[in-house]
């Protein structure tokens, strides 16, 4: 990261791909900066002292009994010593009155999410695939079976079979949708089978790590902490997830109210932008739990899913 600060400065950031927090500190100067990733996997909290210190974590509990103020930094963002604010990435999707106008062209969709993938599999750990059985999932773990069977990624242990990770209750939709993925991908599959009994001795932990008391935060929380504990104990370091996929391309149920092109991106738009909030935040953190490193596919994809492409 030093290089890429003495060429480019403060515009650095814009020249990393995937989920970052990065405070740097030049000690003869003493300059420093703090940046977050775009769309904000990476929690960045900023402090303020009593008597005006500032203090910087990735997590509130470090820092909350010594800031009497503490705010996230927002995705996007960087700040520097005067300590104000200031947003570097700045695209063209999340502009409400900018509706895209061109054609989707299927092949590069493809290949966008397919590079996606294969970019975050550049890894010395062991690595799998959370599969719920839903469509985001379910490509992303077609398209790692099939990039293994390219020889464009290897697994550690010399298998020929991903490993895919899923959770829920016995013979619920998520489980049986995944197994039957699982069967025609041919991955080396393994299912965690939760008691609903069982989620509540985990609503301390939830609200702990997530650092939030949001009801469906904790809610989902939950069973995530149980699920990355047995994918710790599968030995993976790695783990991919669909998260944010159904903000990209309107899969969830309030997609179905949008009664026209401009309101569905409407909430296309407030749906990403609030991703930092809810599943990335969920995610990260209860991945963090068992320091197995969450790869969200579709933070990638929102740099290009709303751009105009030639």
């Amino acid at each position: 990261m030093g290089p890429m600060w003495a060429e480019f400065g403060k515009d650095c950031c814009k020249y990393l791909e995937g989920m970052f927090g990065i405070v740097l500190y030049n000690k003869k100067t003493g300059e420093f900066f703090i940046a977050r990733d775009h769309m904000g996997m990476v929690p960045v909290y900023i402090g303020v002292g009593p008597n005006g210190e500032k203090y910087v974590s990735s997590e509130m509990k470090t820092i909350c009994e010594v800031a009497v103020d503490i705010q996230m930094l927002e995705p996007g963002h960087y700040i520097t010593n005067d300590w104000q604010p200031t947003r570097w990435y700045n695209p063209t999707w999340d502009d409400l009155t900018s509706l895209p106008s061109n054609p989707v062209d299927y092949k590069q969709l493809r290949q966008q999410i397919t590079d996606s993938v294969q970019a975050h599999l550049m890894t010395d750990v062991p690595f799998g695939v959370m599969l719920s059985g839903g469509l985001g999932s379910s490509l992303i773990a077609a398209i790692t079976m099939e990039l293994l069977k390219e020889g464009k990624v290897i697994l550690k242990d010399g298998k020929k079979a991903v490993k895919t990770f899923t959770i829920g209750e016995k013979d619920s939709p998520d489980i049986l949708a995944a197994r039957k993925v699982a069967e025609f991908l041919g991955t080396d599959h393994h299912e965690i089978i939760l008691n609903p009994e069982e989620c509540f001795n985990y609503v301390n932990d939830a609200v702990f790590h997530t650092e939030t008391y949001d009801p469906l935060t904790i809610k989902m929380a939950c069973p995530m902490l149980v699920l990355q504990k047995k994918i710790k104990e599968a030995g993976m370091g790695v783990i991919l997830s669909g998260e944010g996929v159904n903000e990209l391309f309107g899969g969830l149920p309030s997609f179905k109210k949008a009664e026209n092109e401009m309101l569905f991106h409407a909430e296309s738009v407030k749906r990403l932008g609030n991703l930092y909030k809810s599943a990335l935040m969920r995610g990260d953190k209860c991945a963090m739990v068992t320091l197995i490193l969450l790869i969200v596919i579709s933070i990638r994809l929102a740099d290009w899913k709303l751009e105009p492409h030639s």
